[in-house]
């Protein structure tokens, strides 16, 4: 009998759950309730429902590219930050300056301004379009970590190549599209916080007018399966879930050169991953502090608030970070310019003065 109470138990539970999710769901109730069956309790409203890992396909990882780009007001991007916007001003670097969006202090770690973790670098560079574009659209894993490692040094640790989508069927086509799925390991930005990952797409994209192209990077959510992701607390890798950049590369007007704008920032509300372990880690804080002292609200809301500023400060520092390392551009360009360069041949070289400048010695090779 008690074995056909739980039986009925777990139909009825599964005929709700149908009802409630819908039938495209119907077969993942299924099989859950097959496989680890339970009876339901009081807990269940605190368990988050965690979607099935899936891999989009190459058609639907385009058209989300594409809809990011779109999305993307790249024509704000190329004037820079305003004059009296809130933009505050953190560094300048030869010809390229760091800005971090400025908020209050009242406001750190809170969700009042969706926007509130942003940085923007912009400057000029002397350099052509198929130089930067060739450190920017790294076409192989080595390319990925030299110029990574090149730009960020001893921050970066390791970058993977992927997945690459093709973007068209054309055979005439000279690049003007490129998508690949990429990521790239940091290390930490604080001492005691932990080594983070970065699991994105990178949407290379040409401008009609020839005069320059644009980079997105938007990051992947923990629901998609990708082999490369360092994912469990016993790894100690943070992920950076909700983190996207745009790069602008465009020709100066009646001008030489190139000018250069990043804009980097982390999605606000945050993503459903973070908002889980979030609100998973001030239950079980809350709960043990309700256990031992019912009258210690304030102080778990305060320790509550000290988290968030603290998770603010590692954020942004990682941003910060990140455009630090797009000032290293003209370094990476003049060294690989020099690199291309082929060594003279000495022994082709005949000198016209054989004597010393500084005294009557013959030079002897």
């Amino acid at each position: 009998m008690n074995l056909l109470r739980v039986r009925s138990m777990l139909e009825e539970a599964g005929r709700r759950g149908r009802e409630r999710w819908g039938s495209s769901s119907s077969s993942e109730t299924s099989e859950g309730l097959s496989s680890t069956p339970s009876i339901p309790s009081q807990q269940s409203n605190t368990t988050m429902r965690v979607p099935r890992a899936a891999t989009l396909s190459d058609g639907e990882m385009l058209q989300r590219a594409r809809a990011a780009y779109t999305s993307e007001d790249f024509v704000s991007l190329a004037a820079g930050p305003e004059a009296k916007g809130p933009w505050l001003r953190v560094e300048a670097v030869g010809r390229f300056v760091v800005f971090r969006k400025q908020v209050a202090d009242s406001k750190v770690g809170t969700n009042s301004d969706s926007n509130e973790l942003e940085v923007l670098c912009a400057g000029r560079l002397d350099a052509s379009l198929e130089e930067v574009a060739s450190i920017l659209r790294s076409n192989s894993e080595g390319e990925l970590n030299s110029a990574m490692s090149a730009l960020y040094s001893k921050s970066f640790i390791f970058g993977s190549y992927e997945r690459e989508i093709p973007c068209t069927t054309d055979q005439d086509d000279d690049g003007c599209e490129y998508l690949v799925v990429k990521t790239k390991s940091f290390a930490r930005t604080s001492m005691l916080g932990r080594n983070e990952q970065w699991c994105y797409f990178d949407y290379f994209r040409r401008k009609d007018e020839r005069d320059g192209f644009t980079v997105t990077k938007r990051a992947l959510p923990a629901a998609e399966l990708i082999p490369g992701r360092i994912v469990g607390e016993s790894t100690h890798v943070d992920q950076l879930y909700g983190l996207n950049a745009s790069y602008l590369v465009e020709k100066l007007p009646d001008r030489k050169g190139l000018r250069v704008v990043f804009r980097a920032w982390f999605e606000s509300p945050e993503s459903e991953e973070d908002q889980a372990r979030d609100s998973r880690s001030t239950l079980s804080r809350s709960s043990r502090r309700q256990s031992s002292n019912s009258s210690s609200s304030s102080g778990s809301q305060s320790k509550i608030n000290r988290a968030d500023t603290r998770k603010y400060k590692e954020r942004m520092g990682r941003l910060l970070a990140m455009a630090h390392g797009v000032t290293h551009l003209p370094k990476l360009v003049r060294r690989r310019r020099f690199g291309l360069q082929e060594p003279a041949d000495r022994s082709a070289i005949q000198a016209q003065n054989t004597r010393c400048p500084c005294g009557n010695a013959y030079y002897r090779s």
